[in-house]
């Protein structure tokens, strides 16, 4: 618990309380999303308001989307069209920009109010820094000495030359959540010597067949909506829907929304959970929706998505609206974790209905399956042809023996039992991961890319440079062959050279391929893959580098958010509570750890922020692309508890009342402190002010009287 005083003043007339508690979003804003009603051959499907990651716009302006650079990578990425990967996505709707709801923050009686949590920078703090993304190592921590000038937070009186005793924090530990999101590319550096010892040398192939409308409909890797304009727009939060009845059927009177479209926001797997196993209980799905609770779902045991609901006629093979909801609209499986009997899940589409709906394979859109995880009874799990990304919630689960999940864009199967001999044919075969385009200065002469991808054994996985080779189960990626030359260095790190310009309205690409395992010439897992980087080359556009981050009381600061970069034209604006690049991880980080952040730009260091040394300054969520790199790192925090000591100084001593208060502290606008100025007989409240003895990440608040 931290340690906070208070100073006293002469005389004795009373000083009645000051509030300074700050006011705060705990969820991120509603947005408004057009309705789409998916079309079948034999049957109406229900109206929803659906919104598809495919078909959101990058930023306004441009297709251009992400550029890693050397800390700061980017790992947004969608399926861009191959001659047998293409898009289910020809009904979804598109998703306008967010309308912040103003709220308004309480500190020290003086009222703001703005549209994020953050308060606007000091007229001497810019908006975007040009400084390098290499980060610099954590600051030791210092004992501030008794006579040492501290700095001052918001939300507190402060006192000219307030003097400072020396007293340690008592330790309060937090460590940081588990990190959301995939960063598929670990580092990146431009312009290194092209080696000569390479292996798995490649040319470059000068086809562009990459376009700016394949671009645009690629399921982007760490790219998705936010829950709240998921299916009917009912999600409240994490916390709330954890918190409805297992009972609770019909609207709910607080939202005037469904309870099932509070804890199982997606329509599509609503749907899917309704034909596949509860027709014969409810006279329709407008009665399902209704009528249906988490006690009922407790009662599923299998979940299949059977040919025979995916097809209206055998001999045409017509789609249905099961189909197009499996295919198009279906994103995340959330509310599943209440299907406690679950042993079975077998989400596969029938390759006859695709092929005659859209001439090709597709992929579907289903890429969040982290509501499956602690599921105790859970034995397999087959999810074929969707967008899943992370499959590391299935280590938890006790019981499960079979996984097959070919046709994805899972990177790190690690801890995973995907063995050649029990899945010769799928396990994980033929992952496909476009990352987002790229954006390299003119003159760029070389990029060296290190792949973060991983084995079943946790161990770095071999990634090999792609020039339209046949690999075993090529299956026609060649279109997607590198436009560049490339070779092998080390494990997973590639250099590619000799960039090739592309023609406008298309892309360059840079293309690598991870095979399957074979140590000793023997196949030992089944996962293999590709991973495709469109790129630009342009002095036009600049970037905006986006990092998550947890500050812990010990003062580190670990990732808990796949990284992003926003790369636009040079003088666009940027909301970073509004861009399809970062609405997740952004707003699922706020759904589960509150609004308790901040940005920072530069090194992003909480230690530089508080030391003043201009290195890292608080900055808002929005600002405009510049030419030269920004570093933006936003900053979440929990709350600590305080405590208010209320006293005088004598002879340089502080002497305390014996009058304590336990506040809280938060990283937004100092601590959380309610009518702490207490009425003390022969002493009248004079200051306050913000102390940190230890240098850690936590301060403290003095409140001074005099008699």
């Amino acid at each position: 618990m931290l340690n906070t005083k208070a100073h006293a003043e002469d005389g004795t007339a009373a000083v009645s309380s000051t509030n300074i508690e700050q006011s705060v979003a705990d969820t991120p804003t509603a947005e408004s999303v057009a309705t789409a009603a998916p079309t079948a051959n034999s049957e109406t499907a229900p109206v929803e308001n659906s919104t598809s990651a495919n078909n959101v716009p990058v930023e306004s302006g441009t297709a251009v989307s992400t550029v890693p650079t050397d800390s700061s990578t980017a790992t947004a990425t969608e399926n861009a069209v191959t001659p047998q990967q293409g898009d289910a996505d020809s009904v979804a709707a598109k998703t306008p920009a967010d309308q912040p709801v103003s709220e308004t923050v309480s500190t020290n009686e003086t009222i703001t109010t703005s549209t994020t949590n953050e308060s606007t920078p000091p007229a001497n703090v810019s908006k975007v820094s040009s400084q390098p993304v290499a980060q610099t190592p954590e600051q030791p921590k210092q004992t501030a000495a008794a006579n040492t000038p501290q700095k001052v937070q918001s939300g507190v009186l402060p006192e000219t030359n307030p003097q400072v005793t020396t007293q340690a924090l008592p330790e309060v530990q937090t460590v940081a959540p588990a990190k959301i999101g995939v960063d598929l590319i670990k580092d990146v550096k431009l312009n290194v010597p092209v080696p000569t010892n390479g292996t798995n040398a490649i040319t470059a192939t000068n086809v562009f067949n990459v376009t700016d409308a394949a671009v645009a409909n690629m399921k982007q890797l760490n790219v998705h909506p936010k829950m709240n304009t998921i299916g009917q727009q009912g999600w409240q939060g994490s916390a709330y829907a954890a918190a409805i009845p297992t009972t609770a059927t019909g609207v709910d009177p607080a939202t005037n929304k469904l309870y099932i479209d509070e804890w199982m926001p997606d329509t599509g797997m609503q749907y899917l959970t309704y034909m596949t196993n509860y027709q014969a209980n409810y006279g329709s799905f407008a009665a399902f929706r209704s009528q249906f609770s988490k006690a009922n779902l407790a009662t599923m045991t299998d979940f299949t998505t059977a040919n025979s609901l995916q097809e209206s006629n055998s001999t045409t093979h017509a789609y249905t609206s099961f189909y197009i909801y499996m295919m198009q609209f279906w994103q995340t499986m959330e509310g599943m974790q209440y299907a406690t009997s679950l042993e079975n899940i077998d989400v596969h589409d029938y390759s006859a209905v695709t092929r005659a709906a859209f001439g090709r394979d597709v992929t579907g859109q289903l890429w969040d399956i982290s509501a499956l995880a602690g599921l105790p009874n859970l034995k397999t799990v087959n999810i074929l042809d969707q967008s899943v990304q992370d499959m590391s919630v299935l280590r938890s689960l006790p019981q499960l023996t079979e996984i097959d999940m070919g046709w994805g864009q899972v990177s790190d199967p690690s801890g995973l039992n995907v063995n050649y001999a029990s899945h010769t044919q799928n396990g994980l075969r033929y992952q496909y991961i476009p990352i987002s385009p790229m954006v390299f200065p003119d003159g760029t002469t070389s990029v060296q890319i290190t792949f973060n991808v991983v084995g079943t054994d946790g161990l770095p996985h071999v990634v090999n440079p792609y020039g339209g080779i046949s690999y075993p189960g090529d299956n026609g990626y060649s279109v997607i062959a590198s436009t560049a030359n490339a070779a092998r260095v080390g494990t997973n790190t590639i250099v590619f050279s000799n960039l090739l310009t592309p023609p406008n309205g298309r892309y360059g690409v840079l293309t690598a391929f991870f095979p399957m395992a074979q140590p000793n010439g023997v196949f030992q897992d089944s996962f293999d893959g590709y991973i495709t980087i469109p790129y630009l080359i342009s002095n036009s556009l600049g970037r905006v580098n986006v990092n998550y981050q947890y500050l812990q009381t010990d003062g580190q600061q670990p990732e808990i958010g796949a990284s992003a970069t926003l790369a636009n034209t040079i003088g666009t604006a940027f909301d970073l509570n509004n861009n399809p690049l970062t609405n997740f991880p952004m707003s699922y980080l706020v759904d589960k750890l509150g609004a308790k952040y901040i940005v920072l730009n530069g090194t992003g260091k909480y230690s530089d922020y508080l030391a003043g040394n201009g290195l890292a300054n608080r900055v808002t969520t929005t600002g405009a692309v510049a030419a030269s790199d920004t570093n933006l790192t936003v900053l979440f925090a929990g709350t600590v508890p305080a405590t208010v000591q209320h006293g005088y100084y004598q002879d340089g001593n502080f002497i305390s009342f014996n009058q304590d208060d336990e506040v809280d502290t938060d990283i937004n606008g100092g601590p959380l402190i309610s009518s702490t100025v207490k009425l003390i007989p022969h002493y009248n409240f004079s200051s306050a002010a913000v102390v940190d003895p230890m240098g850690g990440s936590y301060q403290s608040v003095q409140r001074r009287y005099r008699t």
